[in-house]
């Protein structure tokens, strides 16, 4: 196998393994989405208990909880966005426009009278090396895109389990109230 060859296998593998990619963002959605539900349905419970007087500690702690949970709610919807968001891939030119290239190489080579036994070996390392080219573009820039999503989609569910634990420490936190103020045998132990 000659350096070009095996330099044109290797980047067609890198440029079909960076197209393979995209599919990954797709595929991770169902998670999003489950951590989505179970958020939705912890709120839709805790939405009765929360305090609608906001003097004290407890309505305090229970409020920036909820804010901070919306503002991670919000942000992971961001960056589940801008991870899914139409990205423009870098592809191989069309089979026309190769089939063109080929054509007007063999032209090219016939117009300087290279003899037609060498003409086909010039078209075909000629048309290797176009290849090469593409494959080279197409692969770095598919990479980049490819590395900022998943930057993205990284950092979006980051800040959904920061989104699930703000939830869970409400709930605690509105449970622990409860039973403080409920007592063990249903009568109030302390007031606050």
């Amino acid at each position: 196998m000659e350096a070009n060859e095996y330099l044109e296998n290797l980047l067609a593998e890198s440029y079909k393994r960076e197209l393979d990619q995209e599919e990954n963002v797709i595929r991770s959605l169902p998670f999003a989405a489950a951590a989505l539900a179970v958020i939705s349905t912890i709120m839709v419970v805790v939405r009765s208990y929360v305090p609608a007087d906001a003097i004290g500690l407890y309505p305090m702690v229970v409020w920036a909880l909820l804010i901070a949970f919306g503002i991670s709610v919000g942000l992971a919807l961001c960056f589940l966005f801008l991870a899914v968001a139409p990205t423009r891939l870098q592809y191989l030119s069309p089979s026309n426009e190769l089939y063109s290239y080929v054509n007007d190489l063999r032209d090219y080579y016939t117009s300087l009278g290279t003899p037609l036994g060498k003409i086909e070996q010039q078209v075909i390392e000629d048309t290797r090396t176009f290849m090469i080219e593409q494959y080279t573009i197409g692969a770095t820039h598919n990479q980049r895109v490819n590395l900022e999503r998943s930057r993205v989609r990284t950092r979006a569910f980051a800040t959904l389990i920061i989104a699930l634990a703000l939830a869970f420490a409400t709930v605690v936190i509105i449970l622990a109230h409860g039973a403080i103020k409920r007592g063990d045998n249903g009568t109030i132990a302390c007031q606050g």
